[in-house]
């Protein structure tokens, strides 16, 4: 009798999970939000209108740094409109475990007659961090914009 004791402590504790489990008491396992997909240095090319009144087309490039652990910093060029504004920039992101995510962008020090501002974009993960799609979620604005992650190489 004492060798089947064992065998229903086991089954005692695994009844026990299950019930906590189906309560809501003990969350189950899951894949955690990583980070660290989004990470290093990205080449940037984006493109869209803003709103100020009527639709005003913009275009640039930029090269964004992603410390892996939500934060960015950078700078990037734009055209808007035929003017010229080159800005440094910092911020944030987040990702959830599908590798979908959000990013919010402050830019800064464009230049004589640049004036300083944020956006927000919706943001997808692709090939393992590789590269990173991303759309402008600010009322009135509609832009796009891919990220590509930059290798070193030597010259």
């Amino acid at each position: 009798m004492k060798r089947l004791r064992p065998t229903y402590f086991l089954f005692a504790t695994a009844l026990v999970f299950a019930v906590l489990q189906q309560s809501g008491n003990v969350a189950a396992a899951g894949p955690v939000p990583a980070l660290w997909l989004l990470s290093g240095s990205y080449a940037s090319l984006f493109s869209g209108t803003t709103t100020g009144g009527s639709p005003v087309p913009f275009a640039g490039t930029g090269i964004f740094v992603s410390d892996g652990h939500g934060k960015l910093s950078g700078h990037e060029t734009i055209n808007l409109n035929g003017s010229v504004c080159s800005f440094k920039l910092n911020g944030t992101y987040t990702l959830a475990a599908d590798g979908s995510g959000t990013n919010a962008i402050n830019f800064f020090d464009g230049g004589p007659g640049c004036a300083a501002g944020s956006y927000s974009q919706s943001l997808a993960v692709a090939d393992g961090g590789d590269l990173i799609v991303l759309s402008n979620t600010n009322p009135g604005d509609v832009a796009s914009e891919q990220w590509h992650r930059t290798r070193s190489f030597s010259p």
